[in-house]
């Protein structure tokens, strides 16, 4: 994560958890910049620490409520539950996976003003897949080249990379970065 110039506190937040069969990925994305953004993407993250293990349309739903009266947030989020590993992104959210993978869409909205529906697909992955959720701090004419850059790091400093080669810096930026092995998501 990285906050946009001119800004200490930072509107996006990601978050990571493994758990013994289950797993849950998130970037959040407040609208705006600043203390106001910050505290909506730490209110976020809080209800995900507590939502964790709930089915991901429900997750986005607990979030939806904490975040009323606060700025709204945009997400997308990958879950791991059982056998079952799924997808669900609101706005202007990215996800990114292997090359010959169709990618989900996100849905139109934002998180915190009343969601109707939360639309979840059922993510595609193999040993050795990795799939990138990025904010919209990433430019989308750089990231071609940064995927690629970040192609053989392990997960972590895959983000870090990705943020430096595409990460706009009038805006805050979150990357995650989930390589999957048969055992379980890094």
């Amino acid at each position: 994560m990285r906050s946009a110039r001119g800004f200490s506190a930072c509107g996006d937040a990601v978050y990571a958890w493994t758990g013994p069969s289950a797993a849950l990925f998130v970037v959040v994305d407040a609208l705006g910049h600043g203390p106001d953004a910050a505290a909506s993407a730490a209110i976020a993250a809080r209800v995900l620490d507590g939502s964790r293990e709930r089915p991901l349309a429900e997750i986005f739903r607990d979030c939806d409520r904490a975040l009323a009266g606060h700025r709204a947030v945009v997400m997308s989020a990958i879950q791991l539950k059982g056998e079952g590993v799924r997808f669900a992104g609101i706005g202007n959210v990215e996800i990114w996976g292997p090359p010959d993978v169709s990618r989900p869409p996100t849905s139109a909205g934002v998180v915190g003003r009343g969601l109707r529906t939360v639309r979840t697909w059922d993510l595609p992955v193999q040993d050795g897949h990795r799939w990138v959720l990025a904010s919209d701090g990433i430019q989308r004419r750089a990231t071609a080249k940064a995927l690629q850059d970040a192609r053989p790091l392990p997960a972590e400093e895959a983000a870090t990379r990705i943020l430096e080669l595409a990460g706009r810096h009038e805006d805050d930026v979150g990357v995650v970065v989930v390589d999957w092995t048969w055992t379980n998501p890094a």
